[in-house]
């Protein structure tokens, strides 16, 4: 069949990612129109890659020829934008997270399901060929039943960068700290130890002026395969980001993931599996290349859409994205009432 017509809505930081990766998959997709309420930033993504630009969306929702939306507005519109787009009989590829709370993400996942159309989150950290060996692994029960497991985010994200991204403060906008952060990683450990089963979690302020989202916490989850898993997650290292790894013990191996997104092996011991040498992608914390260019997984995941629609192959649809948010909202909830979540 010809190519897949993508329109982005939302044209900040995020959206130049989306639009390179649809550029190098030139020979299965095209972008052709772009829109955001700020008509500067709409036009100069624009006239960058030579499409059409709209101020409101909507009116880029009536053309019949676009296939797929591509959502890379701030949080809390995601399922709404969502929502319209599958009425308007489009495919929807969200940014995470797929909602900042699970009655508007349940919403957006009915109404794709009722209109027939695809429906996935970015969740590109999967595609680290550290995480894909580490899963492959785990699938295989090479490294035995797992016993216990640790994340630990240490980052800096200072005023100039709240006065920069002012909705990144707000809480009814951003959704909070776990979730604009640390969801790319509590997504991978539930997606490599499975069901939960408990909740327990503490949070802090960040204590800079206006912002209302937490700075730093902490939670312990109990999964129903009895392995334990601790998060530490800050915003507030002083300077620039410091960690971002991950721990997974079992009875037959330790494996520690670091680097910048969990795409570097720094502890490998495994019973009978040598080490893969795995080289880091040489990704920062914000997913894209050092040099600037766009994060590989991110056109790797545009492929896997499109074979997703193609082929009917799973990829990370809106029950798959759901789960890590309801992981994040127990952890506030625990956080709010002081006490533990227990999970159905």
């Amino acid at each position: 069949m010809g190519k897949y017509r993508f329109a982005i809505i939302g044209c900040g930081k995020v959206s130049r990612r989306h639009a390179q990766a649809i550029k190098e998959l030139g020979d299965v997709a095209e972008l052709v129109a772009v829109s955001d309420i700020d008509e500067n930033k709409a036009k100069t993504l624009a006239q960058e890659y030579n499409v059409k630009y709209y101020v409101d969306y909507r009116e880029m929702l009536k053309d019949p020829t676009i296939d797929i939306i591509s959502i890379c507005t701030p949080n809390v519109t995601h399922p709404k934008i969502g929502i319209e787009a599958a009425n308007a009989g489009k495919h929807v590829l969200t940014e995470k997270p797929i909602s900042i709370n699970l009655k508007d993400a349940d919403e957006l996942i009915k109404t794709c399901k009722e209109k027939n159309r695809k429906l996935v989150v970015v969740k590109q950290v999967r595609l680290n060929p550290t995480i894909q060996k580490l899963k492959e692994l785990i699938d295989k029960g090479r490294i035995g039943d797992i016993l216990s497991a640790n994340v630990t985010l240490r980052w800096n994200r200072d005023e100039d960068y709240y006065r920069k991204y002012p909705w990144h403060g707000k809480k009814d906008i951003d959704g909070g700290t776990l979730i604009t952060v640390a969801s790319h990683y509590i997504d991978i450990l539930q997606w490599l130890l499975g069901p939960v089963n408990l909740v327990y979690g503490k949070i802090k302020p960040h204590k800079i002026p206006g912002v209302e989202v937490e700075g730093l916490g902490a939670a312990v989850i109990e999964f129903k395969s009895g392995a334990l898993a601790t998060i530490e997650y800050t915003t507030r290292v002083y300077r620039q980001n410091l960690e971002c790894s991950m721990i997974i013990i079992g009875e037959k191996g330790t494996v520690k993931l670091g680097g910048n997104a969990f795409d570097k092996i720094e502890y490998w011991d495994v019973e009978n599996e040598p080490n893969p040498k795995i080289k880091g992608n040489d990704i920062d914390s914000n997913h894209k290349t050092r040099t600037g260019g766009v994060n590989p997984n991110h056109t790797l995941f545009y492929k896997y859409f499109i074979d997703a629609l193609e082929h009917k192959l799973n990829l990370t649809d809106g029950e798959d994205a759901r789960k890590s948010i309801e992981i994040i909202q127990a952890i506030y909830r625990s956080a709010e009432t002081g006490r533990p979540i227990e999970f159905l």
